[in-house]
């Protein structure tokens, strides 16, 4: 895996093939995994999520005229449109593309011609949050080249609302929290609720964080995510018709033995966020502790609440976390990010690293006839913009 300073540097050579000339601005954007809290802050819960050590690059400059020219270099392809083009309605990154800069015109007046080279080493639909680390560098990207100046609260709302009108999902700010306000070498526990986020260090562990990455795509607009919303919806309200919720974190799952919900499945899926939010108070303490062991049985406890209760996982995530926990040095793992596909998180021993990519390559690769991509991961800073320059980068011209 090529690291941050060479991923800059290879987008800028693209940009100047294509382009001839220098940006004006690098933005970096990286992805993030969610250590636990998965699908609890649109239920207004808690979570610990962290960026990782994969970045989107944005190298992007300002023209005369109302045209777009970009280049995406993962898909190779050159996307060239105009301001006042019609948005289609379909959730491609194109589109994604085209409703940024169509709310950038309508509320900061842009009228530029931009353009635009973007590179990433973050696998793409795998629950990694590619497509709103995307959202945020091109955010970056624009308003640094305007001299527009967004906090970082207005940089989470403005990605939502781009995300949701382009991606059609209904979720929450897991990611963008995650995206913008990470700090190297911290983890965050996030409070929905208020927003509230308290940094803590991650002590030295003897294991490693694993990503395995199914290579099962999904496009969360066309799956069960926007059902999964709906269904807690539906939950939460009967349940506030019963008592008075202050805060959602706070339930106990007795709750809904005394109040029970008259549908199976809403009973779930409200479980599921209940004793959710109680593993993230668990995996907050243990943290604290160095307590490998019980971070390693919180994940996989996450896994079967989001695979039997949440319903989320698939035939090829649940088998990779089965096949893991036969293994040796396997603390825990679970399913990450929107669900039906993508990757599973695993905590591993340092001394099995290697044997234990052999073991789920092979393994994987007899069921589905499909090669994982495997890879560790490490904590890192959130987003970042900066004019070019180029010996912050140590280029050669």
């Amino acid at each position: 895996m090529i690291n941050k300073n060479e991923l800059i540097l290879n987008t800028v050579s693209i940009f100047k093939d294509k382009f001839k000339n220098k940006p004006d601005i690098i933005s970096l954007a990286p992805g993030r995994i969610n250590i636990i809290g998965e699908h609890t802050d649109y239920n207004l819960g808690l979570a610990i999520p962290t960026a990782i050590n994969r970045w989107i690059c944005v190298a992007i400059s300002k023209e005369k005229g109302s045209s777009i020219k970009l280049y995406n270099n993962n898909y190779k392809f050159d996307f060239n449109f105009s301001l006042f083009d019609e948005i289609y309605k379909d959730s491609s990154w194109m589109n994604l593309v085209r409703r940024t800069f169509k709310i950038f015109k309508n509320e900061y007046n842009l009228n530029n011609s931009f353009n635009i080279a973007i590179n990433s080493n973050i696998p793409i639909g795998c629950g990694l949050s590619s497509s709103t680390a995307f959202t945020i560098s091109l955010i970056n990207a624009i308003s640094k080249c305007l001299s527009i100046s967004l906090s970082k609260s207005e940089q989470i709302i403005l990605s939502q609302k781009i995300e949701k009108i382009s991606m059609k999902t209904n979720g929450g700010l897991l990611d963008q929290f995650s995206i913008l306000m990470s700090k190297k070498s911290k983890l965050m526990l996030i409070d929905f609720q208020n927003n509230g986020i308290k940094y803590f260090s991650q002590k030295s562990l003897n294991q490693s964080w694993i990503v395995v990455n199914s290579k099962i795509n999904r496009e969360l607009s066309n799956s069960k995510y926007n059902d999964r919303v709906s269904e807690c919806n539906k939950g939460f309200n009967f349940l506030k018709e019963k008592i008075n919720i202050k805060k959602y974190s706070n339930l106990k799952e007795s709750i809904l033995n005394k109040y029970p919900i008259n549908d199976k499945i809403i009973n779930k899926r409200i479980r599921h966020v209940i004793s959710e939010n109680n593993r993230v108070k668990s995996m907050y303490k243990a943290f604290l502790k160095h307590d490998s062991t019980s971070i390693g049985r919180i994940l996989f406890d996450s896994h079967k609440s989001l695979s039997f209760d949440y319903e989320v996982s698939c035939k090829e995530i649940d088998y990779l976390i089965d096949c893991s926990s036969k293994i040796d040095g396997w603390r825990g793992g679970r399913i990450i990010g929107g669900g039906f596909g993508g990757c599973t998180i695993n905590l591993i021993e340092n001394q099995i690293i290697e044997n234990y990519s052999k073991i789920i390559n092979e393994k994987y690769f007899k069921r589905y006839g499909i090669h994982p991509d495997i890879f560790p991961i490490v904590f890192s800073n959130g987003a970042e913009v900066n004019k070019y320059k180029k010996n912050i980068y140590n280029e050669n011209l």
